[in-house]
């Protein structure tokens, strides 16, 4: 069943949000309401509106990551963490109409990890996340049937965001946070065999904050998130090259854990949601879209 909504997904963070080519719309899953309520709903946005499309599927959750599975033409899900506070490590597939559960084994439960498609080799790739008592640096992939451990060696953090590079062939990975509350201003990349650090001048770390590949805007972006004062931002940046630089906009209001998409037919990022670094602080129910040049609020509060 699918319902219009106005108003949208309302108020909610630490959801994800991915662009199905196949189906020329940005898909949503889960998130929090508040700091106790959990969602396990799905909705998608057109450019106009937000249609609700399902409530059965995967239970609840919220921190745990998309990718979109261009060659099967799905989007994958793993893990997050449920409204028990509990770590998961199930596998979904959305296919555009419902939500299969395709894999009970592989990386072991966590959130806070990074997740992309690598569409050069034909896998999703996870890597890291929080466990519930440890950060994790394990790499691992999933070629539709079965997940298999890539490397149980990397850059060991929680709260980063990876993006698939195609035009270099290669996964990025950038900022996150360690136990010792570190926050990371670094850069890695994913060959399909092994780790290395690129040295690319970030500014400052971040974690909580939003990555995908916009190649109609140079490359790879991020928005947002929070540095180790717990300061949240609202800036754009563009992987140019071989540095980070900041993308002089107005838009969105500051916020972590928001969902972020490139919506590559319209050639446009969408924004939802998110929330201001404070415990119990309302979230954000807003919609938002960049064209490369400036800012839009289309839904919300």
């Amino acid at each position: 069943m699918t319902t219009r909504q106005l108003c949208g997904p309302g108020q909610r963070n630490g959801h994800r949000m991915v662009y199905d080519t196949a189906r020329a719309v940005t898909l949503l899953f889960g998130g929090r309401e508040s700091e106790h309520v959990s969602l396990g709903d799905t909705w998608h946005w057109d450019g106009s509106e937000w249609t609700r499309l399902a409530s059965d599927g995967p239970e609840p959750r919220s921190w745990h990551a998309l990718a979109y599975d261009s060659d099967r033409e799905v989007v994958v899900l793993f893990g997050g963490r449920n409204a028990q506070e509990e770590s998961l490590a199930d596998t979904w597939e959305w296919d555009g109409k419902v939500w299969s559960q395709v894999s009970e084994q592989g990386p072991a439960a966590r959130d806070h990890y990074a997740m992309a498609y690598d569409s050069l080799r034909g896998r999703t790739v996870l890597h890291g996340g929080y466990d519930g008592s440890q950060i994790l640096r394990d790499m691992w992939e999933w070629d539709g049937q079965h997940w298999s451990l890539a490397t149980p060696d990397g850059p060991a953090r929680a709260a980063h965001e990876g993006a698939f590079d195609a035009a270099n062939g290669r996964t990025l990975l950038f900022g996150g946070l360690n136990l010792s509350g570190q926050v990371f201003a670094d850069t890695w990349n994913w060959d399909g065999e092994s780790w290395s650090e690129v040295e690319l001048g970030a500014p400052d770390g971040r974690t909580h904050f939003s990555m995908v590949h916009a190649p109609e805007f140079g490359g790879i972006v991020r928005f947002g998130g929070k540095d180790v004062d717990r300061t949240p931002y609202g800036d754009l940046w563009v992987l140019a090259g071989s540095r980070w630089i900041q993308l002089l906009t107005n838009g969105p209001p500051a916020r972590i854990d928001h969902g972020l998409a490139y919506d590559s037919a319209r050639k446009q990022l969408v924004l939802n949601g998110g929330k201001i670094p404070v415990r119990d602080a309302q979230p954000f129910g807003d919609t938002w879209e960049y064209d490369g040049t400036v800012w839009i609020k289309t839904k919300g509060e």
